[in-house]
């Protein structure tokens, strides 16, 4: 029929993985973006578990989450995928319920996510470094909201006033300034 072309071209041309699987693991589809990034033939993987392609998941943590796809839930995790030459990429996958007669299975979207962990590494070491200065900085530094609230405050400000940290982000700049 025209939904099913439509489905399957979907499937097969999709950017992400897109796997559908029994409740056992059992991969029973896969599309090519599966065989592309895992580096294995469709038949290969057809034959293969999920726990043969991932690496952060017990097959214990697998089940319970499969149990709560069948209940209803819709699951949205992060784990690292196992490609055929034995590198790995972190991995978004969701995954949702679908029915086949009278049958259940996982149907799993997992995308790469390796630019965006690249991305959250290079953040958190700017964080970091912004942290670091701010914190040993020999100028006094602070920032307030719009009422005049300390927000922050660096350690040589907080020494030069004579207040703790807790006690300075509990006050107003009005506070500390003399008439």
């Amino acid at each position: 029929s025209a939904n099913e072309k439509r489905f399957q071209a979907i499937f097969e041309y999709a950017s992400d993985i897109i796997v559908v699987h029994d409740l056992e693991g059992r991969l029973l589809e896969v599309n090519n973006e599966a065989c592309k990034r895992l580096g294995y033939l469709k038949a290969e993987l057809l034959g293969m578990n999920v726990s043969d392609i991932n690496i952060d998941l017990a097959d214990s943590q697998m089940s319970s989450l499969w149990q709560k796809v069948v209940e209803g839930e819709k699951i949205r995790l992060e784990t690292r995928m196992k490609c055929r030459d034995g590198s790995d990429y972190p991995a978004e996958v969701s995954m949702g319920l679908i029915k086949l007669g009278d049958k259940n299975f996982i149907l799993a979207f997992v995308r790469d996510i390796t630019d965006r962990k690249k991305f959250e590494d290079k953040l958190s070491e700017s964080h970091r470094r912004y942290a670091e200065l701010f914190e040993n900085a020999n100028d006094f530094i602070f920032t307030m909201d719009l009422e005049g609230n300390f927000t922050s405050s660096n350690r040589i400000f907080e020494k030069a006033l004579g207040y703790a940290k807790t006690e300075l982000l509990n006050m107003n700049i009005r506070d500390i300034l003399t008439p």
